[in-house]
């Protein structure tokens, strides 16, 4: 097995006996664990790799297990697996099996660790976002936490602002983080942000029309389209009022 391993890049670490091999994932930093349910030449309850899966469990909860034996119980493997094994095999393995299921198990274990690391870089930053208002908002995503920091530090700007996307992105949320925020408090209200809403609506709504073309023979009718206003995509803006 060691062999095979080795014609694969994996480094591998034998242990001669249950103890040898606590000793071992004491020491070292070990990424799986492929264990044996029998020690005892005379033991075939599987007995004996039980108790190492069970204290190899508490020990290193992280750690993929898969266990190997020449005698199936499926009572106990059914068991094993609940308890959290990654895989119970017979003897005589099938390689290409063994392989795929442990190359398959160290790529999700690589995956995990770097979700992790992601998770905690993100609550990190979260810190940085305690100072606000951020209105009961909900997240976890970095897109969002990035959205948050943009829209946090625009608000302590003396600047207008319009925010745009599509309906149900929750523009009109981000409003209120903006406004919640904004270091001159009373000078946006929520009538602004309506009719701003009301514009933007009725610019949506606007169509080409033909207007006299300057060019002429342009088209057959003298006439080219052109966009009557500026069209806006966004459904909800804010304006910054000047009344005093």
């Amino acid at each position: 097995m060691s062999m095979l391993f080795h014609l694969y890049g994996h480094e591998v670490v034998t242990a001669n006996s249950p103890q040898a091999g606590l000793d071992i994932l004491e020491r070292q930093e070990i990424h799986l664990v492929i264990q044996d349910m029998n020690f005892s030449s005379d033991t075939t309850s599987g007995d004996e790799g039980k108790v190492l899966f069970d204290k190899v469990r508490l020990l290193f909860p992280d750690t993929p297990i898969i266990l190997l034996t020449a005698w199936t119980h499926l009572e106990q493997a059914v068991e094993l697996v609940k308890s959290g094994a990654s895989d119970y095999l017979s003897k005589p393995w099938d390689d290409d099996r063994l392989v795929t299921t442990v190359s398959n198990l160290l790529q999700l274990q690589a995956a995990e660790a770097s979700n992790s690391a992601v998770a905690l870089s993100l609550e990190e930053e979260r810190g940085t976002l305690e100072t606000f208002d951020l209105c009961g908002i909900v997240f976890k995503s970095r897109a969002m936490l990035n959205l948050l920091q943009i829209a946090t530090q625009v608000a302590r700007a003396d600047v207008p602002v319009l925010i745009t996307g599509p309906n149900g992105v929750g523009k009109e949320l981000f409003a209120d983080i903006v406004h919640a925020n904004q270091r001159a408090k009373g000078r946006w209200s929520k009538s602004m942000l309506a009719h701003c809403r009301q514009i933007s609506l009725r610019a949506n709504s606007l169509v080409p029309r033909p207007v006299p073309s300057p060019v002429p023979g342009n088209d057959r009718a003298g006439s080219r389209w052109l966009m009557g206003a500026p069209y806006f995509s966004m459904k909800s803006a804010i304006c910054r009022s000047t009344a005093r």
